[in-house]
């Protein structure tokens, strides 16, 4: 999601990033976890972008989300789990 807080400070403000998205499955039926993907821009190293991350996920323990951006997660859910059943693979 282009507007979420992980790539708008990595990628769209800082630039260190052309690529980042974070992952976890929800519906999982055994535990799992939230990985972090992302590809560091030419003027910037693996170990800058590693640092980027680790700064929002320090600013993450440290400043709560906002009620928007909670609202922003559970619409977009929502329509992930809508959308879904849409699928033509689900209709055979």
């Amino acid at each position: 999601d282009n507007s979420a807080r992980l790539f708008k400070n990595i990628v769209r403000d800082s630039a260190i990033a052309s690529y980042v998205e974070g992952n976890y499955d929800l519906y999982a039926r055994l535990p799992t976890m939230f990985a972090i993907a992302a590809q560091p821009t030419a003027a910037h190293s693996n170990t800058e972008l590693k640092q980027a991350i680790l700064q929002q996920i320090q600013q993450l323990q440290t400043t709560p989300i906002t009620q928007s951006e909670l609202d922003r997660v559970k619409n977009t859910m929502l329509a992930k789990q809508i959308y879904n059943q849409d699928e033509l693979s689900d209709e055979a």
